[in-house]
Parts: structure tokens; sequence; C-alpha cells
């Protein structure tokens, strides 16, 4: 397997010199952070490869030759602004030479990026905001019955006059049973039951607020490439090309028996499944190029053949033999999204996600997160702005601190005692009411982690609480402290946001958790706090097209 070697002279790099500038000038999104992480590999002596750095710069660059230069000259740059303190190993006196490592077999592989903006991309989770305890909140429900359309639709509304992108569904196709053994008190109390499909309120949803997208959650675990494929692509199409899919691989032992397994598969392998599921889906989305409709009403020429390609994977999970019987979007292709925090997880968001949705507890995991995560991307020969990461956050504002705090005091007195030990069981697969409440959350580490349920979740509470933290002190606080939350006036709650914005890079933006009343509080954060952001030029005023993957470009 063949290398090149690329080696430039003075000259060659003070007229890329001006280039880099004008660049800079111009603002390029996202440069100085591909080259940072660039040159943070290269000095600890990671192999970088031709194909690795094209695809890095080449959403804003126009040949190879000024890709390539681009990555030394962006080096020097970092050395002048002291961010680079090795690079006395790449750069000598009056050459650069690099080993610039690519297949001569392989094609050179073009990225449509993601998220290129720095702007704060805005999304909610209102996954499960009809159970939770959140049905009986003020604001939640009034006026409308329970489950209907009309509900969904205004929340589409809501969110539409805040320019948010996107809302977004989880799911998990199961009655949980986990606390006490059975699904009494999840029936009782409404959590996490009902779960309806909400596949089919997207396009009502998506009617009644023109340019808002949708994120929706199917399994790699337990469906077929081919429906997944077909179903996302046509959901894009009834919608306008505003639908991302929401890759998981399923962690639920009930949710497993509905499917038909007798035990849930480990995680190793329910990744290793999701990373050919997912390539088998992208590929059957590209099996139909974009121009093969040609509607000849005159040659009678439907389509040309020529532009539609068969598949024929064969792969150890799945054969499929393609084509997809359905034309592209048009964005192209449905949004991938995914959310796993463990080692498979990011490995899976860096390999083919464009979204990914994060809960971290401080601005310093957020960092490590968004570090390490670039890092995988480049390894992956993608650049770190192809996924922009929306970090969850709980936000109770309100026109003074005094009518934030209250509206916060209410939502916790009308939680039922033993919330968060539900929740904690129904998350993470293990029953919390058996443990001893005086347990240590790093004792309680062990049996989480053997259950393979959103253990990189759980291991963030590790490591960011009090070593002594007990079972019980979490339980009372897992509702309101699960992850970031803010509560306080818009001003206040603008000031953190761009805080945690800023801690992630400027490569996202923000993801309302789930736990708010609805449309009541929603409609808070788009009347109060959206205005704000808007006047900080944190989000956009208006929506910059009709697709999902233009507004996450904006």
């Amino acid at each position: 397997m063949g290398c090149v070697v690329r080696t430039l002279a003075l000259p060659e790099i003070a007229g890329l010199c001006i280039a880099l500038i004008i660049c800079l000038v111009r603002r390029v999104p996202g440069l100085v952070a591909r080259s940072a992480v660039i040159a943070e590999m290269l000095g600890s002596g990671t192999s970088v490869g031709l194909g690795t750095l094209i695809n890095i710069y080449s959403a804003r660059m126009n040949s190879v030759a000024v890709c390539a230069g681009m990555v030394v000259l962006s080096l020097l740059g970092l050395v002048l602004h002291g961010r680079c303190r090795r690079l006395h190993a790449i750069v000598a006196a009056h050459s650069v030479t690099m080993n610039l490592s690519v297949p001569h077999s392989q094609p050179i592989r073009w990225i449509s990026s993601m998220a290129q903006s720095e702007t704060m991309h805005l999304a909610a989770d209102i996954s499960f905001i009809h159970t939770d305890h959140l049905w009986r909140t003020e604001g939640s429900w009034v006026g409308y019955d329970y489950y209907g359309p009309d509900f969904y639709e205004d929340l589409a509304r809501i969110t539409a006059r805040g320019v948010f992108d996107m809302l977004f569904f989880g799911d998990a196709a199961e009655t949980p049973e986990l606390y006490g053994g059975n699904f009494d008190t999840a029936v009782r109390l409404g959590v996490r039951w009902p779960k309806h499909d909400m596949a089919p309120m997207i396009p009502l949803m998506a009617r009644a607020a023109p340019n808002l997208g949708f994120g929706l959650t199917m399994s790699t675990t337990y469906h077929r490439p081919f429906h997944v494929a077909r179903l996302y692509s046509s959901l894009d199409h009834v919608t306008g090309g505003r639908v991302g899919w929401n890759v998981v691989t399923s962690a639920y032992k009930n949710e497993a028996a509905n499917w038909g397994f007798d035990r849930m598969p480990p995680a190793s392998e329910r990744y290793e499944r999701a990373r050919e599921h997912v390539k088998v889906v992208t590929d059957l989305w590209a099996s139909v190029e974009a121009d093969a409709i040609l509607m000849d009403r005159d040659g009678g020429r439907f389509a040309d053949p020529s532009k539609v390609h068969l598949l024929n994977h064969h792969g150890k999970y799945f054969k499929v033999r393609g084509p997809l019987p359905v034309i592209p979007s048009r964005q192209g292709r449905p949004i991938i999204i995914q959310a796993g925090q463990s080692p498979d997880g990011m490995d899976l968001a860096a390999r083919y996600a464009d979204l990914q949705f994060v809960a971290r507890r401080s601005d310093a995991s957020i960092g490590e997160h968004r570090a390490l995560l670039d890092k995988l991307l480049i390894g992956h020969g993608r650049d770190p702005r192809d996924l922009g990461v929306l970090w969850l956050v709980r936000v109770q504002a309100g026109r003074t601190l005094e009518e934030a705090r209250a509206k916060e005091r209410y939502f916790l007195d009308h939680l039922p005692p033993e919330a968060g030990l539900i929740e904690l069981s129904f998350q993470y697969g293990v029953d919390f009411s058996t443990l001893r409440g005086d347990m240590r959350l790093c004792d309680a580490a062990a049996l989480v982690q053997a259950e393979q349920v959103h253990w990189g979740s759980f291991l963030e509470f590790v490591n960011t609480e009090d070593p002594e933290t007990t079972v019980e002190d979490l339980g009372r606080r897992f509702i309101a402290e699960r992850g970031i939350h803010v509560i306080g006036t818009p001003q206040m709650i603008a000031d953190r946001l761009e805080q945690l914005h800023e801690a992630g890079g400027r490569n996202g933006g923000i993801i309302l958790s789930k736990s708010f009343s609805a449309p009541g509080m929603l409609r808070d954060f788009v009347e109060l706090v959206v205005p704000e952001l808007q006047r900080r030029g944190l989000t956009k005023k208006a929506y910059a097209g009709s697709t999902l993957r233009e507004n996450l470009n904006a």
C-alpha cells in the first residue's frame, strides 16, 4: 500500500499563508479547532493520513494541494497563538515535510458537513412529557385531550416561534417493571407509560410548523435496516426534508422480550450489530441518486436506471439486496442522531452521526467530551464540525428570580417521594428499591455496569458527585439534578447557556431536557429566554431554509 509524501518549501508556505489569513478573516468556522486537534495528534505521535486531513479541510477548501497546505499553515498559526507547544517536531527551518498516508486505491470521500456555523441550535426533548410525573404539573395538558394531536401540533407551533431546529422523541417499546419487580408503580404514577409510536404524529406536527425538524428513535437491535431506511426516507419526503433518525441499540430487558428475545444481547454485540445496521441504512439511502427521476413525458422515461444501484450486502447480521424503492428527499437523506456516552456509543457517533445528544454535569466534562469526540471524528476521517453536540439542560424561567424559584418549588413539591429511585431504576436497569439507602454511589456502580444500561451517563454521576454520596441522597435529588439545570431570569439563563455553548466549542447547541411542563414551560422559554438569546446573536431569528440540514448548517 503506497504513501504520498508532500514537501512544502518556504515560498509555497509564504503564498499559502495569505490564503490562511484570508480564511481566518472570513472566519471559516472550525478551522482553528480542526487544526488544534490535528496538532495534538501529530505532537503525540498519532498517525494522520492524507485522507483524514483532506476530509477535515475539504468542506472549505477547493483542491488537495490547498487542503494539505492549510494543514501546515493552520499549525503555524497555532504556534503564533501559543496553542501548539510541540510544533518544532513538525516544522523545520525552511521546509515542512509531512507524511500524508493514503492508499492510492482509496477514493477521496467528500463529506457533507453539519453544524458548520457557530450558532447555538435549539431543540427540545418531548419524549415523555405526557408521563414521568409531568402530566399533573402546572401548565401541562390543560385544555387538551390526553395524547391528542392538538397538543403536539401546538408544541410544534410554539417552538417554531422560537426558531427551534428540532423536537425530539425518544422511545423504548416496553412497560417498565424494574422498580418493585412489576409494572404497578409505572402504571399507577404514569412513569414512562403509556408509550405510543410517535411516527404518525410527525406529519401532523410538520404541517403545523413549517421549517421545524423532528428526531424520531428506532432501534438497530430490533428493526431491520431496510425497514428503517424506507420508513425514515418516506417520512423525510412527507415533511419536506425535516426528519432525523435517532440511532439506539436499546438496553431494556422488557423491550427485548416484547421483540421476541429471550435475553438482552450484550452491549458489545448490540454495537457491532449497530455499526453494520447504520452502514446498510446509509448505503440504501445512497442507492438512488438525487437526479434519478427524469419525468420525461415526451420521451416516456420516468427514471434513469443507471442512477439506481443494487446493494447486495452480505454481512454478519444482515443480508440486503437493495436498491431502496424511495428517492432521495429534499435534504438528501435524514439526519443521523446518536446519544451514547459509552466508548462504543461515542465511536458509533463519530463514525456516522450528524448530531449527538449528551447529558453532562459540568463545563469541564463538556469540554472533555468534545475533545474526545473530535479525536474520534478525525480518527474516522471526519471533520470535528461534521458532528454537532446538543447538551441536555433543564430550564426553569421566570420574569424574576423569585418567580422562577417558585415554579421550581411547585415542580419538586408535586413529585412522588420515590420519584428519583423510580427513575434511577428505569434508567439504569437496577431495582434501586432493593438497595440500602446508605450504599455509596460508587459501590452501586458495579451493579449498573453489569446491566450495561446507559453506563456512560451513570459514570458521569460517579465522577461528578461527592465520593460519599449515597443512593438515598441521589434518589432525593435525581429528578432535579440529573443533569445541568438553570433556574432564573432570561438574562441569567442566557448567561449560563452561553457558557455551556462556549465549553462545547460552539459546535452544536442546547436541547431542553424533558423534565418540564408542557406547553407551559416551553412557552415560557420561547417568550422569555429566546428573545435574549437572539439579542445576543446566539440563536437564529429566522429559519435559513426549509430542511433540517439547512437549518443546522445556518
